[in-house]
């Protein structure tokens, strides 16, 4: 085994004697970068990828996890100041579960939890405030899972139930919104649904009785007649949608005559949102010639017959009170009545009309068109009128005017988009030239190490003082291969035991601590030969002796 090494460290020797300086110093810096690159590739692959355990953690639920994921030995980083738990992604699941099993997160509040800590001994009233607490803590999860909800507070006046009240108290609610984005605006639709959330929550609470404000101190929902009155919004959000509608289909409609960005439209419209039910009775005549279907009809009749009167018995009744005159003629007094009713059907039709709300009242459209156009202003007018469905009699107005546009914003934009553009481009084509030169430079270096390597195979060893000074010829070159076969000193022969062979066309290699020299025929004999088949490497190895012989 120490023959083995001994010959790799002279072998490994032998080799880095035949490099140059420069050789040598690429090779050194090559093995170098390898090394340093080797070394930060290893340390980055052996890191972790890191994916979020939670987020958006309060500073106690930070703290909780965190503890746990100590005690538990597991890594873990902090991000955004410390809301964000990072832990390796290999782990994530598990670590979640394990978290839920031990109630963390909180979310800032413990909800039903707190209930899960009462005891035999707990009073009435801890009891009642741990509810409401409980409940409080609840809804504030509930609310917080809204999309635009960061954090959400929720405040509960629940009064105690008492028999001897003659009045009971309603409950009431405050709600206090943080939004996830500062500035962000929330919708009325989101307002709404926090609110019948809340109240139809808590018992005996009303929609009226939540008052929800944000953490602008913007009160979005306050208590009163009607609670959350968002109508004025919703009427808003309804003419925005159908202003902003109608002005991009006129656009879409005008680009291909005016260009992409040739044309500016504008609409203003004024909604009608108020309802309206009518109801009307119409009494259909018969026509002409005519008569009425009969829908009832009766008939009455009535008849009397009384006795005569005789003009000897008596006198006729009168002011006179006198008796009538001898031998007057009677007369029967008879009745006789005849009464018919009928009825006619009349026709009736009733129409209730509701009116829906939304209707337009009136119209504006302004269109601003680039001077640049080559359209007329009044044929615009008349495609506008026709999509838009103008009315002149509802008040409705059109308006086109042609300015010059300003484009030097535009222009300004798509240059600082090109070059931010082209910025990344020569940012990536310059990584990829580094990563390549760095490549190359270590191609280049084992390259030369392995051609050095090559070369230091073949070239044999100086000789000092054997070779005789002023130019090289071939006697002279005989005669120092001949010194070499001649009997060593008495003192040399012990330094001299091993001839290896190698190199090119079998040129004997001298080892000085190995072998004897041969002899100087069979020098003679291999130098012809190989001066013959390689007569550049020959020169080269005398060139070099040269040099190192005036060194």
């Amino acid at each position: 085994m120490g023959i083995d090494v001994t010959t790799a460290r002279r072998r490994a020797s032998t080799v880095w004697s035949g490099f140059t300086s420069g050789q040598k110093t690429t090779l050194v810096l090559a093995i170098a970068a390898a090394v340093v690159g080797g070394y930060f590739f290893t340390k980055w692959a052996a890191q972790p990828t890191w994916t979020p355990l939670y987020g958006n953690l309060s500073a106690t639920d930070a703290a909780s996890v965190t503890q746990e994921l100590a005690g538990k030995g597991v890594n873990y980083k902090l991000s955004d100041g410390g809301a964000t738990v990072l832990v390796p992604q290999a782990e994530v699941y598990q670590l979640r579960l394990d978290m839920s099993a031990k109630g963390l997160p909180t979310g800032g509040s413990q909800g039903y939890a707190l209930l899960d800590k009462q005891g035999i001994t707990t009073s009435e009233f801890r009891q009642r405030v741990d509810y409401q607490r409980a409940l409080e803590g609840e809804l504030s999860r509930t609310i917080e899972a809204i999309d635009g909800v960061a954090a959400a507070d929720v405040h509960l006046v629940i009064p105690a139930d008492d028999v001897f009240a003659d009045d009971s108290r309603q409950p009431s609610a405050s709600v206090l919104l943080r939004p996830t984005t500062p500035g962000q605006k929330f919708g009325s639709d989101q307002v709404r649904a926090i609110v019948n959330l809340v109240a139809g929550s808590v018992e005996g609470l009303i929609p009226e009785a939540v008052t929800v404000a944000d953490s602008a101190g913007h009160v979005l929902s306050a208590p009163g007649e009607g609670g959350l009155d968002a109508s004025g919004d919703a009427q808003a959000a309804q003419a925005r949608t159908f202003e902003d509608g109608l002005a991009r289909s006129l656009e879409e409609m005008l680009a291909p005559v005016t260009g992409a960005g040739g044309a500016v439209v504008r609409v203003k419209a004024d909604l009608d949102f108020d309802e309206r039910s009518t109801t009307t009775e119409r009494f259909d005549q018969p026509p002409a010639g005519q008569t009425a279907p009969v829908v009832n009809e009766s008939t009455s009749n009535e008849t009397f017959a009384g006795p005569g009167a005789s003009t000897a018995a008596g006198g006729v009744l009168g002011t006179t009170g006198q008796p009538p005159a001898a031998g007057a003629a009677s007369t029967a007094n008879n009745y006789e009545k005849e009464q018919s009713e009928r009825s006619f059907a009349v026709g009736k039709v009733t129409e209730q009309v509701k009116s829906a709300p939304g209707q337009v009242s009136r119209l504006s459209v302004a269109v601003l068109l680039d001077n640049k156009v080559q359209v007329a202003p009044a044929e615009i007018t008349n495609l506008v009128n026709a999509a838009a469905g103008i009315d002149s009699e509802r008040g409705d107005v059109v308006s086109v005017q042609a300015m010059a546009f300003d484009r030097s914003a535009t222009e300004a934009a798509a240059k600082e988009e090109k070059a931010a553009a082209a910025a990344e481009s020569k940012a990536q084509m310059f990584s990829l030239v580094r990563t390549g030169g760095v490549l190359l430079i270590v191609l280049v270096a084992l390259f030369l190490a392995w051609r050095s390597a090559k070369k230091a195979g073949v070239t044999r060893y100086p000789v000092p003082g054997m070779l005789p000074s002023g130019p090289v010829q071939a006697d002279a070159l005989h005669a120092a291969l001949n010194a070499l076969s001649a009997p060593a000193p008495a003192a040399a022969p012990s330094a001299l035991d091993a001839v290896e062979t190698r190199g090119l066309g079998g040129v004997p290699r001298y080892d000085s601590e190995r072998a004897a020299l041969p002899t100087a025929s069979a020098v003679n004999d291999e130098l012809a030969e190989l001066i013959e088949r390689q007569p550049d490497e020959v020169a080269s190895i005398l060139r070099g002796w040269l040099a190192d012989r005036r060194g």
